[in-house]
């Protein structure tokens, strides 16, 4: 988009912001990135009235909750897998730092001495590579561990889909209202206002002046 075009269009934002209140962007969101999008639909679709203009602002309102959606599915399974990682390190801790006492009890009883133990006892075999908490903290991820924080955050994720299916629905229906818009209510519309100028127009054209006499005739 160039500046020429630009300036307009933002000037048309900023109106319509000014009526319609702060952009529903959250604060960790890039408000610069909604700003922009709005500019870029006014662009595309050159919004003729005010109606057509709140029809667009609804129309970027919808596209940024799908995108909210899809950003917020990587990032549910993301918290997962860290939640996941952090368990594991606090685990490797406790089993660090109670693992000596928990094997002399083990040896003098012959048995786990609880359930505690025997998860310990679990784990020295499970994490026996991963000693170090701070190595499990910065263990690079394989796909595996993406998969494991998908799978239990699947119902979560099933609630985002249904969220971005509404917002897609609810957006596919304001471009259908901005199709009927133009070509029914809003072409009359204008078709109207225009012969209503066009009127006014000619009533305020001057008439044709008519030839008069002179005042003075001439002498023969």
């Amino acid at each position: 988009m160039n500046e020429l075009q630009k300036k307009p269009n933002l000037a048309k934002l900023a109106e319509l912001r000014e009526l319609l209140g702060p952009p529903p962007v959250l604060s960790t969101e890039n408000a610069k990135a909604y700003d922009e999008i709005v500019a870029r639909l006014i662009e595309s679709l050159m919004p003729q009235d005010f109606l057509e203009q709140l029809l667009i602002m609804q129309l970027a309102d919808y596209t940024w909750e799908i995108m909210r959606c899809t950003r917020h599915k990587t990032l549910a399974i993301e918290r997962k897998f860290q939640q996941h990682r952090e368990f594991q390190a606090r685990r490797a801790k406790i089993a660090a730092q109670n693992r000596d006492k928990l094997r002399s009890l083990a040896q003098s009883d012959r048995k786990p001495v609880t359930e505690i133990g025997r998860m310990l006892e679990l784990e020295d075999v499970f994490d026996g590579g991963v000693e170090d908490v701070d190595e499990i903290l910065n263990h690079p991820p394989v796909e595996l561990d993406h998969a494991r924080a998908f799978e239990a955050n699947i119902v979560y994720e099933g609630q985002l889909d249904q969220l971005q299916n509404s917002a897609v629905g609810k957006r596919n229906d304001v471009l259908e209202q901005l199709e009927r818009y133009r070509h029914g209510l809003g072409r009359r519309a204008r078709k109207a206002s225009d012969e209503i100028i066009d009127v006014e127009f000619n009533d305020a054209e001057p008439k044709s002046k008519q030839v008069e006499a002179p005042l003075v005739q001439s002498i023969e």
